[in-house]
């Protein structure tokens, strides 16, 4: 099966298949209507996880698996032996970022993650430019480009410029990053020496689009903007983190409300168009949503919620473990208004470790509240 994870794209995921009256039924045997968002797996043979590695040092001859290009690639303007331990991109001429052959990518692994290359740019002529990016429609990337014989760093917004500033460090290496946000923004920054960062430009909107169908990529790229080509570009390495497992989440983090592993009977709806931030909606009597992997500490006190009217008012219990012990009772007063963000508290007493933690739903009729994010501090 496949979940849509907004701008990160459709992943692929296994689901338990059990059989009733002779039918293959998929997902939860309680609940054939609604798939859950994770399932716990069942007993296997012990086994090494095997993480994907998104970071490389191109010291092998050929790529990893994780890297595929955006179009078919041309064969003789890349190379891993050239310079070997580097990466090889010989510019050719494109008009922009998604018609530029030979830019090569990855996934982006939520819910969050970093992309940093070191970047040698002493080969590339007049009219190259070459970098990091973020590939999609739309696409967004940071590059350094000789302009005038002169080298200047240039953010791009879906074919359009949007900073330019001159690069005088007298060196010709510099990394260049990219961080993909959970909240669905991609913030770029370069650096001379490694250890100071300077952001450039502003955030930038990754966006789902049916166009794609594959979410949003990280990219190293290098094309020429005159119609020439023929310098090339060396990228030593790239830098990805294992990315922290999605729907683990700290207690006292915000806890988006969408982000739940079962629920029942509930929607969603989206804050802003084509942003992930979502609202927990339709919310009625005895429907619920339960988040299974939640990190307690000691001497939390309460429970804080975002809420967004309209809504009915009525009560959200707060339950940790498999026991379903409960830890707070949140009263939600009635709301008429639209879109107007409210904070309300609660007093809360829980068990330190990592645990499951479900939130219940009790009202008159169908609308509690709209719910954006919870926290327990």
């Amino acid at each position: 099966m496949f979940q849509d994870r907004d701008f990160l794209g459709r992943v692929p995921v296994l689901y338990q298949v059990h059989w009733r009256d002779g039918w293959p039924l998929i997902g939860d045997p309680e609940n054939h209507w609604r798939l859950p968002v994770t399932q716990q797996k069942p007993e296997l043979p012990s086994c090494t996880a095997q993480v994907p590695s998104g970071s490389d040092d191109f010291e092998e001859e050929k790529l990893g698996l994780q890297w595929h290009w955006n179009h078919n690639p041309d064969d003789s303007r890349w190379s891993l032996t050239a310079r070997p331990g580097h990466l090889r991109l010989i510019s050719s001429p494109a008009s922009d970022l998604l018609h530029a052959r030979n830019t090569l990518t990855q996934k982006i692994v939520g819910p969050s993650s970093i992309a940093t290359t070191l970047l040698d740019w002493s080969g590339l002529r007049e009219g190259d430019i070459a970098g990091i990016c973020i590939q999609n429609i739309p696409c967004a990337f940071l590059g350094l480009e000789i302009r005038n014989g002169k080298p200047l760093l240039v953010m791009d917004r879906n074919g359009g410029e949007c900073e330019v500033q001159l690069y005088d460090s007298g060196s010709s290496t510099l990394q260049l990053r990219v961080e993909a946000t959970s909240s669905g923004e991609a913030l770029f920054s370069w650096s001379a020496d490694g250890s100071i960062f300077h952001r450039i430009g502003k955030p930038f909107v990754m966006e789902f689009t049916v166009k794609t169908f594959l979410g949003n990529k990280f990219g190293l790229f290098c094309f020429n903007k005159k119609g020439t080509g023929g310098g090339h570009a060396d990228f030593d390495w790239i830098q990805i983190p294992i990315a922290t497992p999605s729907n683990h989440f700290l207690a006292d983090d915000w806890i988006p409300a969408c982000r739940y592993d079962l629920e029942r009977g509930v929607d969603t709806i989206r804050i802003e168009a084509k942003r992930p931030d979502q609202l927990l909606i339709r919310l009625s009597e005895g429907d619920f949503v339960r988040f299974n992997n939640v990190s307690f500490f000691e001497g939390i006190s309460r429970i804080e919620a975002k809420v967004r009217g309209p809504g009915c008012g009525g009560t959200i219990i707060f339950h940790q473990g498999i026991e379903e012990r409960l830890i707070g009772s949140m009263e939600i007063p009635t709301e008429t208004s639209w879109n107007q963000e409210h904070l309300l508290t609660c007093p809360a007493t829980s068990a330190s470790g990592t645990h499951p933690l479900t939130l219940r739903f009790h009202c008159a009729k169908e609308g509690l509240i709209r719910l954006k994010e919870f926290r327990l501090v």
